[in-house]
């Protein structure tokens, strides 16, 4: 029997996460219906095809997201050899459509998410993102209209179809842990940001292998890796065509747009996007003189610094709230922001630092916006549409703030004005998502969220 096939088994009306042995006895789950179409499956959080569902997540962000972080040794290159001829800020336009089409894709792909076409949107994203990446190899020195179309358009479509889907379909699995167990899946992109700068900064230099040879071995292993993910992850409901005809309220975008607290949340989304640090980076510490062989591994040691900030404040929020956990890690993302006005010479030690401090905060941050979109919802039906209108504000703040920052760096890199800005609106969102959860808090009774 198909893993897939739709099984109902107990339903709990007007239940959307499984009763747990402390509130079997409240009303609401005094009745134990007969399966039904208003009713929802109950969420088994865990079990073998959960964590299977997991560990395919982890091996899909590490090849998706993962090898995406990595665009911040992409623009290093792309600005002092492979594309010397433009802009700093031309350049940032590859890796901010990219991430665009990342995020803001998530409200299509959400929707079909919704309806039951989990498989065709990872399998059919999986191929336009390693294709993408063949394409790029061949394409020569200073094209870049090419470069742009095959690493921005294309390499984004494909994570667009995949990132959303991928991190949605967890919770299809789990609820009362579903924060831990999208930050578990989620390190295999912390994971991927580790070996992809490696793997790029000792091979693209390397003229044992240059450019071309170093982004075919780079689509050798995400291909490999997608196929072990798609076998593994599964969803739990089938096509809508497939289920009971569906009864009561069902997900409404303009009702969702009428709730203060699910507007403020996303609005806090795109400010969080218009950050700096990912991108410039490893090229704010080489300009300032620090030492080459160890800037080459910066990207890499902010990745491997969100790896526990993808698991610690994940388990935090399963305690204390999604909303307070989210607060946090973004006031630390500013602070930290600020901090890169400390990198004035060859020291090494403040990038160091601010690449692995960044890394923990920014690491909650991604984790845990996923899990905050099934906070806001009042049932599994609504965490695919409901993540998808917050991805795609936040894919806007992506697409423009890369840009920006480059316009405010100028020719001559005053990196002040690109550090306040950043800073700024990291702390804007801050106060934003603070306004949120208090609305949340008097609609939910709990100060827990």
């Amino acid at each position: 029997m198909s893993r897939d096939r739709y099984e109902p088994t107990t339903y709990y009306v007007n239940a959307h996460i499984a009763p747990s042995s402390s509130s079997l006895n409240s009303p609401i789950y005094l009745e134990k219906a007969q399966p039904q179409a208003s009713a929802m499956p109950e969420i088994p959080d865990g079990g073998w095809q959960a964590w299977a569902t997991v560990a395919g997540a982890w091996f899909i962000l590490f090849a998706t997201f993962g090898a995406a972080t990595a665009f911040g040794v992409f623009e290093d290159f792309y600005v002092r050899v492979y594309l010397s001829d433009y802009t700093s800020s031309q350049i940032s336009w590859i890796g901010s459509m990219q991430l665009f089409l990342l995020f803001s894709l998530g409200l299509v792909a959400g929707k079909l998410f919704d309806e039951g076409y989990f498989h065709h949107l990872e399998i059919g994203g999986a191929i336009i993102y390693v294709a993408s990446f063949i394409v790029l190899s061949f394409i020569q020195p200073q094209k870049y209209g090419q470069v742009f179309v095959a690493h921005g358009l294309f390499a984004g479509l494909g994570l667009g179809l995949t990132f959303l889907t991928t991190a949605a379909v967890i919770s299809h699995h789990f609820a009362r842990h579903r924060a831990v167990a999208v930050g578990v899946a989620f390190t295999g992109s912390s994971v991927g940001g580790i070996v992809f700068p490696i793997m790029l900064n000792k091979m693209l230099l390397n003229p044992d292998y240059g450019f071309a040879l170093t982004v075919r071995w780079m689509a050798v292993l995400m291909a490999n890796c997608l196929l072990i993910g798609n076998l593994l992850v599964r969803t739990r409901l089938p096509p809508r065509k497939d289920r009971p005809p569906p009864v009561g309220p069902q997900p409404n975008i303009k009702n969702f747009m009428k709730e203060p607290a699910f507007l403020l949340a996303i609005f806090a989304a795109l400010e969080s996007k218009l950050m700096c640090v990912v991108f410039y980076l490893q090229l704010d510490s080489a300009l300032h003189g620090v030492d080459p062989d160890l800037c080459v591994y910066l990207v890499t040691i902010l990745n491997a610094g969100s790896l526990p900030g993808r698991i610690i404040p994940t388990f935090l929020a399963d305690r204390f709230g999604v909303f307070n956990a989210l607060i946090c890690s973004c006031v630390l993302c500013g602070t930290f922001v600020l901090a890169m006005f400390s990198i004035t010479g060859p020291a090494a030690t403040p990038a160091v630092l601010i690449a692995a401090c960044y890394g923990f905060a920014y690491g909650a941050l991604v984790s845990l916006i996923p899990a905050l979109a099934g906070t806001l919802s009042n049932n599994v039906n609504e965490i695919g549409i409901r993540s998808g209108i917050m991805f795609m504000f936040a894919g806007v703040g992506a697409l423009a703030g890369s840009p920006i920052h480059g316009q405010l760096l100028g020719k001559t890199f005053e990196w002040s004005k690109s550090i306040i800005f950043a800073a700024g609106m990291l702390f804007a969102g801050t106060a934003v998502m603070s306004i949120s959860r208090r609305l949340t808090v008097k609609k939910k009774g709990t100060s827990f969220i």
